[in-house]
């Protein structure tokens, strides 16, 4: 499946240049690219759920086929909060950083829900990504009171 791998790529680099263009925009008191950098997240991961309900359902998944979508959700969106905490903490960070937070948030919410896929327990991967998500945010905020 390499939509699960490919589109958490592909979310974070597009969340890394429209950060980029969001941040320009608010050295210059200028709130309309943090805004577009909303929207254009918010699209993202809602296309990309709704894509990946409807491949599943294409390929004959029939036990709840939304519950991947779900998950990739989730870890996406903990993604955003976590790269924008730390564009708000003001600390130190390369690049590169909302894509290692995409693709990291979204292997552990995967791994944990491929174990349990089938049965009720997929909660549990939206488990997995919110405390690995506070984890990082901790990271962030530790790095900020000792910097």
């Amino acid at each position: 499946m390499w939509f699960l791998f490919l589109y958490p790529l592909l979310v974070g680099v597009v969340m890394m240049v429209s950060g980029f263009f969001a941040f320009l925009g608010l050295l210059y008191e200028d709130t309309s690219f943090a805004a577009l950098f909303l929207l254009v997240m918010a699209v993202l991961i809602g296309g990309g759920s709704a894509a990946r309900s409807w491949v599943a359902r294409r390929r004959g998944v029939v036990v709840r086929p939304w519950e991947g979508a779900v998950v990739s959700a989730v870890a996406l969106t903990a993604a955003t909060v976590g790269v924008c905490f730390q564009a708000v903490a003001g600390v130190a960070w390369s690049w590169s950083m909302p894509v290692l937070w995409c693709v990291g948030l979204s292997v552990v919410g995967e791994t944990v829900w491929a174990r349990f896929a089938g049965r009720s327990w997929w909660w549990l991967s939206l488990v997995a990504v919110l405390v690995v998500a506070a984890v990082g945010v901790g990271a962030v905020w530790w790095a900020d009171a000792v910097g």
